[in-house]
């Protein structure tokens, strides 16, 4: 029966995943180097869209919001943090990256007005709509009620 194990590898990955995890050192620790997920809603009223970005842990001075026709886009880049040389990392999630994120609108947009304010690791942009694709309002008229004696004109 155990050489039913060795034969078939997937059997024996558990023990093996517990074994490595046992001896973990610094040497066997690698680092996550895939792009940052930025978390994003995306609203609309009558009058802008808003952009709420997700970015804790990046200054403000390192992120930068460009719109380029219909195409907003968010870059950011946070910086690496140094260790004493005595030391060394066990686990590493948090890694310097640099993140890009773009939003395409099928509406025309007033790049003049476009607002990005950071609160509390919260990227917020306000892009106003431009003014010939903003809803406006129509006033109905009314005309007087017609009476028996009035003729119907067409």
């Amino acid at each position: 029966m155990s050489s039913f194990f060795f034969r078939y590898p997937v059997y024996r990955a558990p023990r093996l995943a517990r074994r490595s995890l046992a001896t973990l050192r610094p040497s066997t620790v690698r680092q996550v180097s895939r792009q940052p997920e930025v978390a994003y809603n995306v609203a609309e009223d009558n009058s802008a869209y808003t952009i709420e970005a997700s970015v804790p842990g990046y200054s403000p001075k390192n992120l930068e919001v460009t719109l380029e026709g219909q195409v907003l886009t968010i870059k950011g880049e946070r910086a690496e943090t140094e260790l004493p040389e005595d030391a060394h990392y066990h686990i590493r999630e948090q890694v310097s990256n640099k993140f890009s994120r773009s939003v395409k609108f099928t509406q025309q947009l007033n790049s003049e007005s476009v607002e990005a304010k950071y609160r509390d690791g919260i990227l917020t942009v306000r892009v106003p709509k431009a003014e010939e694709v903003k809803p406006r309002q129509i006033s109905v008229q009314t005309q007087p009620a017609l009476t028996e004696e009035q003729p119907i004109s067409a």
